[in-house]
């Protein structure tokens, strides 16, 4: 028998990839109460819910002293990762921070109030 290691975009392409983490990351922030969604989340709707989990991150910012704090995320509707961070920015300057699907929830907690 030989032992066999999957490469994560391997792993991804059998759980379902950025579909199953965007639809899971949408249940996660229902049953949370940080949000409501239209699209249902079942299999076939991977393209709806990207956009619209999209749509929701990309409506959050706020002000750190001069600075505006913006979410810089990116919804895959392929085999791809999704991909989270902030970005923190003024006129002329932007630095990005990557964060963990943990942080972005926590984020959006404490943003919304």
């Amino acid at each position: 028998m030989t032992d066999e290691i999957l490469k994560d975009e391997e792993l991804d392409k059998v759980v379902g990839g950025s579909g199953v983490e965007t639809m899971a990351l949408m249940s996660r922030l229902q049953s949370e109460g940080l949000a409501n969604f239209r699209t249902p989340l079942v299999a076939g709707n991977e393209k709806a819910a990207a956009k619209e989990l999209q749509a929701f991150l990309d409506t959050f910012s706020t002000s750190d002293g001069p600075n505006t704090v913006k979410f810089d995320v990116n919804i895959y509707t392929d085999d791809r990762s999704n991909s989270y961070g902030t970005i923190s920015y003024r006129p002329g300057h932007g630095e990005y921070n990557p964060i963990s699907v943990d942080k972005l929830v926590e984020l959006i907690s404490k943003w919304q109030r």
